[in-house]
């Protein structure tokens, strides 16, 4: 009988490694993202651990940085309009393109929330990411 060089263990932990790096991103496909804007203090908050899905930490909580750092140049001057229509009420989907900075690969998602008043005259948008 022959050995199992280690070549062949380092393929099979190769593969082991690109399968997890495929369930990875099929999760970040299928899966919504939990999200919630505050729209008077221009932050925004994750309810559920976006680093671990997306395998990057976002350095700030900023809504006006995060559209300039993270979203398509195209799609950021889209995006604060639509901020600022739902500001006033508007309740409409918010598509854009997202580019993930360690891939540099775009992903089209589209923000779906609800309108939601807090004290203080506050408005908070809570809805969801849905990659479309």
């Amino acid at each position: 009988m022959k050995k199992k060089t280690n070549k062949a263990s380092d393929n099979t932990q190769n593969k082991k490694k690109s399968n997890l790096n495929w369930k990875n991103k099929r999760e970040l496909i299928s899966k919504s993202i939990a999200l919630e804007v505050d729209l008077q203090n221009r932050q925004i908050f994750f309810d559920s651990d976006i680093s671990q899905k997306l395998h990057f930490d976002f350095a700030t909580n900023n809504v006006d940085q995060l559209i300039n750092t993270y979203l398509d140049p195209e799609d950021s001057e889209e995006v604060i309009k639509l901020l600022t229509e739902a500001e006033r009420g508007l309740e409409k989907p918010i598509p854009f393109h997202f580019i993930h900075p360690v891939t540099s690969r775009a992903f089209k998602f589209e923000y779906r929330y609800q309108i939601i008043y807090v004290k203080y005259a506050s408005t908070r948008l809570q809805g969801e990411l849905v990659r479309t």
